[in-house]
């Protein structure tokens, strides 16, 4: 019996794979790692590797290579042949990569920002030809890793609006920054700070900013109120808004949404949390039942000083009063709830424009996401520098952003940033219903 020897990706492996499946999806972004690793290796002889292979490899069922290939073959990032066969019958299908390993990596998140693209305009409604202005999706643009149609102008400015100080949860746009991923692509990327996501948003309706970091709640209001945007990509695919406890404050273990009833819930008057905190009680019958308490953005603190039983906030709060020795019980809405949270906004004229600055920006950032997965040092001491919390507490609460609503199964199928209008529209229902919608800000 003869021995046959298999490569297989292993955990060196991760980097290569976390930074394709920012723009492919988990599957496809582990066989076309396998291919790209299998084709450099000297070890091997065959660049090209059959369908048995990529499943031995990637560690795959039959179904999900086959879906991975298609896919792969569909964005013009592997070509297929067939191998000769000494047994004979029909002669193996087999694959290796079109580009090499940076050249990929580019293709891969241009024309994800393509897709990311399409997506914006049948959210916002925007009549738009898939494809339109930026190539169809998998054959836009030349194998040199450029821009399609033109080099990289140098320089060219876009303006990005936070929507609060920069903290763990903007660690993808740091970590562009910081590794050039804008910068290689032309733009001349710019992060001011906001104080919430309406005055984020108005930076890019009165356009000072080309891009705003947006809650979901305030873009659906701006669609409903036929406000000219578009939702680009979201950031993290869940809101990180949460309702959090001091255990010896609260007087019991706070738990479930019941124990809310007759409590005093300290938010701030027309800010994103408060509307989803809003939402959320008013999903579960209790908005009457309740006494909202301004606290002008100092939740935390009034819920030190004792001024309510309950505050709203972002997940980091409560992580900060545990720092600080307290015992903190939270609810996450988006645990109750599918809300999206924080997203990136442009203007919906975006796609009548003959420039390309929000694909370059999708592309970037994109890629930034992935740095930030594998490599958030550098990224988290910038956001460090700007706070006055240390790099390591920035990476590890974006660790655990990640882990607890960064992610889902459209990132893990189809790549950063994904969405649909199916969850834009029941989050609209949603307000509607609580006659959220159209209120003012």
């Amino acid at each position: 019996m003869d021995t046959v020897e298999h490569w297989v990706l292993d955990d060196d492996d991760r980097a290569l794979v976390e930074r394709l499946a920012a723009g492919l999806g988990r599957d496809a972004a582990r066989v076309l790692a396998y291919l790209l690793l299998r084709r450099d290796n000297d070890r091997i002889e065959r660049s090209r590797a059959t369908s048995i292979e990529i499943r031995i490899g990637t560690g795959l069922s039959g179904k999900a290579v086959d879906d991975a290939v298609s896919r792969l073959e569909t964005r013009d990032l592997v070509e297929r042949a067939t191998l000769e066969s000494s047994g004979g019958g029909r002669p193996p299908n087999a694959w290796r990569p079109v580009r090499d390993r940076r050249e990929t990596v580019d293709h891969v998140y241009r024309t994800h920002s393509d897709a990311l693209l399409e997506r914006a305009a049948a959210v916002a409604d925007v009549d738009r030809e898939p494809g339109e202005r930026s190539g169809p999706r998998g054959r836009s643009g030349p194998r040199d890793g450029t821009v399609a149609g033109s080099a990289p102008e140098p320089d060219r400015e876009i303006a990005v609006a936070l929507n609060w100080r920069p903290n763990a949860l903007h660690l993808p746009l740091y970590a562009a920054l910081d590794e050039g991923a804008y910068e290689r692509r032309g733009l001349d990327a710019r992060l001011t700070t906001h104080r919430g996501s309406h005055r984020a948003l108005e930076t890019v309706l009165d356009g000072e900013a080309d891009v705003a970091l947006v809650g979901a709640g305030s873009v659906v209001r701006a669609l409903a109120a036929d406000r000219p945007v578009a939702p680009l990509a979201v950031l993290h695919q869940r809101t990180a808004t949460v309702l959090y406890a001091i255990r010896d404050r609260f007087g019991e273990p706070f738990e479930s949404v019941d124990q809310l009833r007759g409590r005093r819930i300290l938010t701030t008057t027309g800010s994103e949390t408060c509307l989803l905190a809003r939402l959320f009680l008013s999903q579960a019958d209790l908005l009457r039942d309740v006494d909202l308490v301004d606290a002008d953005g100092e939740e935390r603190d009034a819920l030190l000083a004792g001024d309510a039983d309950v505050a709203t906030g972002s997940f980091a709060d409560p992580l900060e009063l545990e720092a600080a020795d307290r015992t903190v019980d939270v609810l996450s809405i988006g645990d109750h709830f599918p809300i999206y949270g924080l997203t990136l906004v442009g203007p919906a004229d975006l796609f009548d424009r003959t420039d390309d600055r929000w694909r370059r920006f999708l592309a970037g950032t994109a890629a930034g996401w992935a740095t930030a997965r594998t490599g958030p040092d550098p990224a988290a001491a910038a956001v460090a520098a700007e706070t006055d919390e240390p790099a390591s507490a920035v990476s590890d609460r974006f660790a655990r952003a990640v882990e607890s609503f960064g992610t889902g199964d459209a990132v893990r199928d189809e790549g950063w940033g994904w969405h649909g209008p199916a969850t834009w529209n029941r989050l609209e229902a949603a307000l509607e219903q609580g006659d959220l919608l159209g209120e003012t800000p």
